[in-house]
This record gives C-alpha cells, structure tokens and sequence, in this order.
C-alpha cells in the first residue's frame, strides 16, 4: 500500500512523499504546486507539447520563470519555477483603487499580446501576485502547453473577477476592444 511506503520512507521530505504517491499510480490532472524555498515552486503538470520549445516559449514571455524542468513520464512533467511574494487580487482585496485596477488590466492586456499567437485567458485573482509596483503572472499552463484556443470579450471580463468592483462590462468592453 501506498501508505505503508509513506511510513517507512527514511525521511518526511513532502517532495519525495509526493513522489511516492505519484510513482504508485496517482495520476495529477491539473497541476500539483509545492513551495520548494523562498525562491522556488515546484509544479507538477500534464504534457502535451515538447518540453524544451514550452520552457522556451514561457521563459520568452516571461524571462527566467522556468529555472529547469524534470520530465516525468510521456505525459507529466515537474517545472521548478521562479517563486515570486505578493497578494492576489480579489474581489474586495489587493486592488487599491480604480487606477490600480487599470493598471493590473494593462499588464494583462500586454501579457497576452506578448504570448501571441500562443493564448492566454486566465486572469483570475489566483493566477496573479502583486507586489508593489510588480505584478506577475503565476499560471502560465496555457502557455507552456501551446493552448491557441480564445474566449470571447465577456469571457475575459468574467475571469477577473477582481475588476468588477471598479468596472462595468460595457467600460472593460471599450478598452479591451481598443487592443484587440
């Protein structure tokens, strides 16, 4: 059993003890983040593409986010990637103001034309950390994984949920229309 293997492993390491669960038969669907230290994650994700043209691809838009990667099998592969401090932005927290707002949509719009033509739509308070005047983007799957599919105008509006406190639709509407 899996968890006789847990108890007897020589030491509580969480990165082996994952390690172990995944080795015997436990599949990861949606990606397995572990903080490894102050400077690095490691996340575990499903494989689609060629790994080395992913990590190019990723790092191209964001510089040095993978530091390295470890392919697991055909399908799964662990990224240790840059590990950065911040808040997320939440419906009632992290936004300071509607200038704030403009400007973490700003960097939003300039992400996705810096991943063209590869996409990505997930601007969710989850998938984004700020810190100060920084803001990074943490989940770049559809990135790393070639994803080309688009939502629609609302679609991206719905997604950013940290924004309808300082913007209708029809406003985010205008302004994303003006990019794209």
């Amino acid at each position: 059993m899996v968890i006789d293997k847990i108890r007897s492993h020589h030491n509580n390491d969480p990165i082996e003890i994952i390690g172990i669960i995944l080795d015997n038969g436990f599949e990861v669907s949606k990606g397995l983040v572990y903080s490894i230290d102050d400077t690095t994650v490691l996340k575990r994700i499903p494989l689609y593409c060629d790994p080395i043209e992913a990590v190019a691809r990723v790092n191209n838009v964001v510089p040095g986010f993978i530091k390295y990667y470890e392919v697991k099998s055909d399908t799964q592969i662990d990224l240790y990637l840059t590990r950065y401090k911040g808040i997320h932005p939440r419906p009632n927290s992290g936004i300071t103001d509607k200038q704030h707002a403009l400007k973490v949509l700003d960097a939003c719009i300039n992400f996705v034309k810096k991943a063209k033509p590869n996409t990505h739509n997930d601007f969710s308070g989850g998938n984004i950390l700020l810190d100060g005047e920084h803001i990074h983007f943490i989940d770049l799957d559809q990135l790393f994984n070639d994803y080309k599919d688009t939502i629609s105008v609302k679609e991206y509006y719905f997604s950013m949920n940290w924004l309808h406190r300082y913007m209708e639709f029809t406003e985010f509407e205008k302004i994303w229309s003006n990019h794209f």
